[in-house]
Formats: structure tokens, C-alpha cells, sequence
């Protein structure tokens, strides 16, 4: 075949998947040794379409039988088929390709559900300007619906940094990294009326990135005071270690929280779906963070409240450690991320 030339030398060394078949799928070339060695039409699902038939003239996506998708793409020469090429793509990438998607009709609503969520302000506004009402009751509600808006955003902007890999990882100590965490967010916690317990084991390390950590936190902090319905909050942060794994948990005490809905959320093709704005938002920022560092989420709900848990793999490689100094604090203005994250879950009356 002419064109298999062409082809090697695109995609021999790619990260692609593919193979190069005859115009009976037999295979002439494949890339890497661990692809099929013979493919039959029989061997691709079609639950929803009809199945193919050779020759397969136009570029289809179609379901391979061990789960993956693959892309069929008719190679001509001269205006004939000579053969095809096969391109493989696994769960994990169709998932990531589906969120990403996704992700970018989301942004498109909450742009529309913001500006809805803002026109009535102007209208709380005009009656503060009137004399008509009562300023301190209506502040509250405009300072509960802006800083949702604030919330939105800012999770919704932290998504787009695990779809695009904006960030880079490095050696921390995370134990510092909660405690510095803690010490942003305690007094206002506790100005809500909510006690705050913390149980930090001091020298966990590993790779990751301090800024993900923190928003994600933030965000269990945040959902714990939201979706707490006891009298008297009470919410715990906890970090440890066990053999492999590092365990950070963040606990409530209410009975509110919907498990199967927490757990249905985190399932594959499952986030940004169906959410209002702002909802589930700061648990698909956890369940990202869980994810890239090859981690898991999971929902425990008992009579003391709701626990979720990370798991995360210890990561630090073998033999020695070149252990940076701890940085200076960073300075956090009032209206940045980790802020407007945590604000969602206050009940403002109990700070006005």
C-alpha cells in the first residue's frame, strides 16, 4: 500500500494507537504489539446504529468489544479504497474527550444562569435606594447570592486547569499545606457558628500541587457547612498515613447529605450533567484532584454525620530527597478562589 509509508511515518513513535489494514481489515501494520492482531466487523457493538458493512467509505466512531472506541478512517488512493486505519482510544481518554466537552457547555449555561441570578439584585438594590425595605435583610440576601456567583466561577475556572494541564506539581509537605489552609478559613468558619476540630499528622509528603490541594479542601470545608442541617455545626479535618496510602477526611455532623446522589456524581461521564449553578461543582474539583493523582473518593454516612474521604497513593520515589525549605505564606486577597469557594456554605443571618 502506498499510503502505509506515509503513515509509519506519522504514527510510528505517536502516543495514537492505530492500525493499518487492508481493505478487508486485514491487518497490515500496527504500532503498538499490545492492539488487536485480527479485526472483523463482528467484533465492533452496535447497540444504537446499525452495523457496517465493507467498504466503509466515510470516517466512523465506532464501540470495540473490550470497551474501547475506535476511529475507522477509509484510506483512498486514486479515488479507491486500499485499506483502512484503525485509531484506538481507551476509556480514560473518551471520558476526559466527553468531559472536556462537556465542561465547555456548562460554562456556556452558568454564563446565562449568572446573568439571571443577578438581574434581581438590581431590582433589591433599587428598593435599599427607595427607602422601600429593610437594608439589613436585603443585604443579606444579595451578599448570599453574589458570593454563590463568586463560588461558581471560581470552581468552574479550576476544572479548566485538569482539562488543560495548566499546573505543575512539586514536593510539599501537605501537612503544612492544610495547616496554612486551616489557618485562611478558621475564624470565618468559626464566626458562623461552627466548631472546627483538626487532626493533622505532621511530615506527610508528596507530589502535588499546593493550590489544587487547597481549592479542593476548601471546597469539602465549604459543602460541610452548606449541606450540615444540625442545630450546632461541627466540622473535622483529619491527615494521615497508612503503609501506601495518605487518608485526608473531611467530616460533618449533619444527616443531610444525599450519599447515593454524592456517589452517582462521581462516576464516570457523570459530572456537569445536571447540575444547577454552583451545584456538585466543588465535588467534581474533588473528585478531579482524586483522580490525577491516582486517587479515589469515598462517602461514608453514619449517626455522627457524613465523612469524605480521600485516598491518595504515596508518590515520592525511591532513595533520596532534595527537601525544599517551606515557602512564605502566600498573601490571599479577600476575593480570590480559595475565598469565594469557602463562602457558599456560610448562613449569613448568624453574621449579620
Amino acid at each position: 500500500m502506498k499510503l502505509l509509508d506515509s503513515v509509519k511515518a506519522l504514527y510510528e513513535k505517536s502516543d495514537d494507537k492505530v492500525i493499518v489494514t487492508d481493505k478487508n481489515l486485514m491487518t497490515i501494520w500496527k504500532n503498538d504489539e499490545l492492539l488487536p492482531e485480527c479485526i472483523a466487523l463482528t467484533d465492533f457493538v452496535c447497540d444504537f446504529i446499525k452495523r457496517p458493512e465493507l467498504p466503509i467509505e466515510h470516517e466512523m466512531i465506532l464501540h470495540y468489544i473490550d470497551g474501547r472506541a475506535v476511529k475507522v478512517k477509509p484510506l483512498y488512493d486514486s479515488n479507491e479504497i486500499e485499506g483502512y486505519m484503525l485509531t484506538f482510544f481507551d476509556a480514560d481518554t473518551i471520558q476526559t474527550l466527553t468531559d472536556r466537552s462537556l465542561l465547555l457547555s456548562h460554562k456556556r449555561n452558568s454564563l446565562g444562569n449568572i446573568r439571571l441570578a443577578c438581574s434581581p439584585l438590581v431590582a433589591q438594590l433599587d428598593l435599599i435606594r427607595t427607602g422601600n425595605a429593610d437594608a439589613k435583610s436585603i443585604y443579606a440576601t444579595i451578599d448570599t447570592s453574589v458570593l454563590k456567583i463568586l463560588s461558581t466561577t471560581a470552581n468552574s475556572n479550576e476544572l479548566s486547569r485538569y482539562y488543560s494541564d495548566e499546573f505543575p506539581n512539586e514536593l510539599l509537605n501537605i501537612s503544612e499545606c492544610l495547616e496554612d489552609t486551616v489557618t485562611l478559613c478558621k475564624k470565618r468558619i468559626e464566626a458562623a457558628g461552627c466548631e472546627f476540630v483538626t487532626d493533622i499528622e505532621p511530615l506527610v509528603f508528596m507530589y502535588t500541587n499546593e493550590d489544587r490541594l487547597s481549592l479542593a479542601v476548601m471546597n469539602l470545608l465549604a459543602n460541610g457547612l452548606m449541606y450540615n442541617d444540625a442545630e450546632q455545626k461541627r466540622l473535622e479535618i483529619k491527615l494521615h498515613q497508612e503503609n501506601d496510602d495518605i487518608i485526608l477526611e473531611v467530616s460533618d455532623n449533619g444527616q443531610a447529605a444525599d450519599v447515593e446522589m454524592l456517589r452517582e456524581a462521581t462516576k464516570p461521564y457523570r459530572p456537569f450533567t445536571r447540575y444547577r449553578m454552583g451545584e456538585m461543582l466543588g465535588l467534581a474539583v474533588v473528585n478531579k484532584f482524586a483522580e490525577r493523582f491516582d486517587g479515589k473518593v469515598d462517602f461514608i454516612k453514619s449517626d455522627d454525620g457524613l465523612t469524605v474521604r480521600l485516598t491518595l497513593k504515596n508518590n515520592l520515589p525511591d532513595g533520596n530527597i532534595d527537601f525544599k525549605l517551606k515557602k512564605k505564606p502566600k498573601i490571599i486577597g479577600e476575593y480570590e478562589p480559595i475565598y469565594c469557594i469557602l463562602s457558599k456554605g456560610f448562613d449569613f443571618d448568624k453574621l449579620i
